[in-house]
């Protein structure tokens, strides 16, 4: 593609130009420079403030597709292959053919090589063979494009593969987080309940204890013998054995479903944040 600028080039015709470009179009900037008279030709340089400038800014808006900088005076270029201008009443007109031709004395009267002289001063010759190269080398363009276009589908894929790579960094990051966060939460459920089995066992046991020797030390009161005692008891401890059991079977399996229900909270409420991660995720 060629961007033909004079004097400057609007921001507004740059985003245009980029939105109608694919990612494989080179793009080449031509500066039209204003030449009136003779005098005015002088070889064209890109390192001047107003051509750097606009190259610059070119460069800056596309800077995957610029290649370059080319300049010509369009109408001494114009006036250096035209052959059937007006006299007058024209916007270009024969006296100003004239007018150009007559600054290469060199070459006589002979009009062929005065309008050569113009051709190479007005860099028309030379856009000519760049236009020509451009022309000439469309093995080369297609190869690089084809290039350009599978490097851009590999550059996009990357960055797809990079994303993903780093949501899954953190997706494991969290999952793992989550995971120790159970590990922790599972051990303070277990102590605790420990600690509640330890307390329902002792204070069971310390009942029992106490109603047994409740009714021991009644029984001494009454100056029982040794075999009596003995045998009070053995009997004593037989009847009261199996309400002692049986209260402490029942809270310890309230203890025990208190435990499950605990630990059940807890990994419903792991799958849930593995869940929402997941999603999050997806």
């Amino acid at each position: 593609m060629l961007i033909l600028v004079r004097d400057k080039i609007e921001d507004g015709t740059l985003d245009t130009i980029k939105q109608g470009l694919s990612d494989q179009t080179e793009v080449f900037v031509v500066f039209n420079t204003s030449a009136t008279s003779p005098r005015a030709l002088k070889p064209i340089e890109a390192d001047t403030k107003q051509t750097r400038e606009m190259v610059e800014k070119v460069q800056k808006a596309l800077p995957q597709s610029y290649k370059g900088f080319k300049g010509i005076y369009a109408l001494p270029a114009l006036l250096s292959q035209a052959s059937c201008l007006a006299d007058y009443g024209s916007a270009i007109t024969k006296e100003q053919q004239d007018k150009f031709l007559a600054k290469y004395t060199q070459c006589g009267d002979d009009v062929s090589c005065q309008m050569e002289q113009l051709s190479q001063e007005s860099c028309l010759s030379d856009f000519a063979t760049f236009i020509a190269t451009l022309a000439t080398d469309t093995k080369d363009k297609i190869r690089r494009s084809i290039f350009a276009k599978a490097n851009a589908i590999l550059g996009e894929f990357s960055d797809v593969v990079d994303r993903v790579a780093i949501d899954f960094a953190k997706l494991f990051s969290t999952t793992q987080s989550n995971i120790d966060s159970l590990e922790v939460n599972i051990d303070k459920v277990c102590e605790a309940n420990r600690q509640r089995f330890h307390s329902i066992v002792s204070n069971e046991l310390q009942v029992f204890i106490n109603q047994l020797r409740e009714d021991i030390h009644e029984k001494i009161a009454n100056n029982i013998s040794d075999d009596e005692f003995r045998d009070y008891t053995q009997a004593t401890l037989q009847e009261k054995q199996p309400d002692f059991q049986a209260s402490l079977a029942t809270k310890m399996s309230e203890q025990t479903q208190a435990l499950l229900k605990d630990l059940h909270d807890e990994f419903e409420d792991f799958e849930r944040k593995v869940s929402s991660d997941l999603a999050s995720f997806q």
